[in-house]
């Protein structure tokens, strides 16, 4: 995932790489810290690291926040082909000091899949992070069919209905928020030929 703030560009998969527009790190190390949360996956203790897939900068470019946690796990169906068994969606958002921070912390939710729900603080399938003018930050919590918007301390201020929002970002200029649904992979995902059609929907 990457975001881009005032010339500093996080770059995170595993973990966090430190860039800047000029080609350079910024004046910080290249490498920084861990991104990814670690997810049990047997009794033989086997873990997995799920990495993010959407990440946004503060305003100020201090704090990274990151979800999109989700692991696909497959099996074999062939020497070289793998289908996909299922998803586990960690319920959480991340943040994480973009300079000085050593590892990330949850912002909201949980990195455990059991704690998923549809309570304020709570998230089921959150699919991506977005961060407007004033530092509010906005989730698309995808499988309870809504956008929540919070403080940069976690408070919940608004919670926005939008059915299966796949994608949330703000419009720079305007500040309108872009909410974008389209089918993502879930153990419910409908069924090939049920797919849900593309679809923007504009707030102010």
């Amino acid at each position: 995932t990457l975001a881009v703030r005032d010339g500093r560009i996080a770059l995170s998969r595993l973990c966090l790489n430190r860039l800047a527009t000029d080609g350079s790190s910024g004046g910080l190390n290249l490498t920084g810290p861990e991104v990814a949360w670690v997810l049990p996956l047997n009794k033989r203790g086997d873990n997995a690291a799920v990495v993010p897939r959407s990440s946004a900068f503060s305003p100020d470019g201090k704090t990274l926040y990151f979800t999109g946690y989700v692991h696909a796990h497959g099996q074999a169906a062939t020497r070289d082909i793998v289908l996909i068994k299922g998803y586990v969606w960690l319920p959480v958002a991340a943040t994480l000091d973009f300079a000085e921070g050593t590892k990330i912390e949850v912002f909201v939710g949980s990195s455990v899949p059991a704690d998923a729900g549809s309570g304020d603080k709570q998230l089921t399938t959150p699919t991506s992070v977005a961060v407007d003018a004033d530092g509010r930050v906005y989730v698309s919590d995808f499988g309870n069919n809504r956008v929540q918007v919070f403080d940069p301390s976690g408070k919940l201020l608004k919670s926005i209905a939008a059915p299966s929002p796949a994608q949330v970002s703000i419009n720079a200029k305007t500040q309108e928020i872009l909410v974008f649904s389209w089918t993502v992979p879930t153990n419910n995902v409908p069924k090939k030929g049920n797919e849900l059609p593309p679809k923007l929907t504009v707030l102010k």
